[in-house]
């Protein structure tokens, strides 16, 4: 089984304590506040909401150049993504940003306000409401 492989691997290459692996779990924002990156591995991705979820948490996002992650991209500067499938160039890019972390501070306290005040049930609820609404009155 691949979870087994990948912890052998983490507990082999002695980060085990660098890792949690939680499995299934419903509240995701108490995980996402202790982590400084968000990794979404994903090759379709319509609207990733854990990726929102991680960006309200501060989290810098990592990803590839896919459908929703290049809308994120576009809407906040935490978000970085690379076109090639290639874990090399992925840690690259991940390196290369934690070298200049706390530069990025305020960007991430300012894409966190942003996908809370935005993306947010009540809201997205009446942005929903409204559309069909003024569709019907047409």
């Amino acid at each position: 089984m691949l979870e087994e492989k990948v912890k052998k691997m983490v507990k082999d290459l002695g980060i085990k304590d660098h890792f949690v692996f939680t499995g299934y779990i419903e509240n995701v924002e108490h995980y996402f506040s202790i982590f400084d990156a968000f990794l979404i591995t994903s090759k379709y991705e319509g609207l990733p909401v854990t990726a929102l979820k991680a960006i309200s948490c501060n989290s810098l996002i990592f990803g590839y150049k896919i459908n929703g992650m290049k809308d994120l991209k576009n809407l906040f500067s935490t978000v970085s993504l690379v076109e090639s499938r290639n874990p090399k160039i992925m840690a690259d890019l991940i390196l290369s940003k934690f070298q200049k972390y706390y530069l990025l501070k305020g960007n991430l306290e300012s894409s966190s306000r942003k996908v809370r005040k935005e993306f947010n049930v009540d809201n997205m609820y009446n942005k929903v409401y409204s559309l069909y609404k003024n569709l019907i009155q047409k």
